[in-house]
């Protein structure tokens, strides 16, 4: 049964920072934690410290190797001290600031271990393999990072990720499959959304709603899609078309609504890749 954030909130809210395993020193002055989750983005948190001695000179805090870049962040919260994990990382990013009225903060900025999957960029070629069975190996590569990929049944014959992060790479493979991405606790989850099933949650407007943000644009929704490509094994053209989907509770407009707003009643894909084309003409 879906439940209201409301739900089972009575009493203080308290949290439990550890560092490294260990709790935060209760002396340091938490002015704020802010986590941030979003479908196709890592995991990411910030929290801001009070930390600065003007008549020392000095930043205690930052100056400790408490938060140095590369600890390991822990954050549980909830209400009465009854709390749950609701965020692990490490440090990525440690800065001071002194505002005008000389009021001064430590800057710590978290991420999800699955961030090194953003940074290098790699050139390399599968063959034989599926979307589920690339995606997994991409993950794999990543120590303390854990995945866990929808099974995609079709395979390649051959695909090359160029010059790109495994992170982005992996985002075009699971557009490509109508799935999306979910960073948390060091785990990354690639499979498709449901629109199935009874909701985990229910806000109410009024009641404990804080904010919200919702739109439709109908560029973004076709009839339907024609891909072509060229069959090198077969020397001829290969034809996969797609209609629109229905998804029932998203609103007022239908799908079909939408599709015939700009009146296209087909959208067609071509695949431009010439049939001489190999991996190691890519790499090389």
């Amino acid at each position: 049964m879906a439940i209201s954030p409301s739900s089972n909130s009575t009493g203080v809210t308290t949290y439990t920072l550890k560092v490294n395993g260990s709790p935060m020193d209760s002396s340091i002055g938490v002015i704020s934690i802010n986590i941030d989750y979003r479908i196709n983005h890592i995991a990411t948190a910030e929290i801001i410290l009070s930390d600065g001695d003007m008549a020392a000179q000095r930043f205690d805090i930052s100056d400790a190797d408490t938060f140095k870049p590369g600890a390991i962040i822990s954050i549980s919260a909830g209400y009465a001290s009854d709390e749950s994990p609701i965020f692990e990382g490490i440090v990525i990013s440690h800065g001071i600031e002194i505002t005008p009225d000389n009021s001064t903060f430590l800057h710590i900025v978290c991420k999800d271990k699955a961030v090194g999957m953003t940074v290098a960029k790699h050139s390399q070629c599968f063959l034989a393999k599926s979307d589920s069975a690339i995606i997994s190996s991409l993950i794999a590569n990543y120590a303390g990072v854990t995945g866990s990929v929808g099974s995609i049944a079709d395979t390649h014959s051959e695909l090359v990720q160029f010059n790109s992060t495994d992170w982005d790479f992996m985002l075009t493979r699971a557009e490509a499959n109508g799935f999306v991405i979910v960073n948390q606790s060091n785990k990354v989850t690639v499979d498709k959304p449901s629109v199935s099933g009874s909701a985990a949650l229910v806000v109410t407007y009024g009641a404990d709603l804080m904010a919200f943000s919702a739109k439709v644009d109908a560029r973004n929704q076709l009839t339907s899609v024609t891909a072509t490509a060229w069959d090198s094994t077969k020397q001829d053209m290969v034809t996969g078309k797609g209609a629109a989907q229905s998804i029932s509770g998203q609103g007022n407009f239908t799908s079909q609504d939408l599709a015939q707003v700009l009146g296209i009643n087909d959208y067609t894909l071509q695949n431009r890749v010439p049939p001489e084309f190999r991996c190691t003409d890519q790499l090389g």
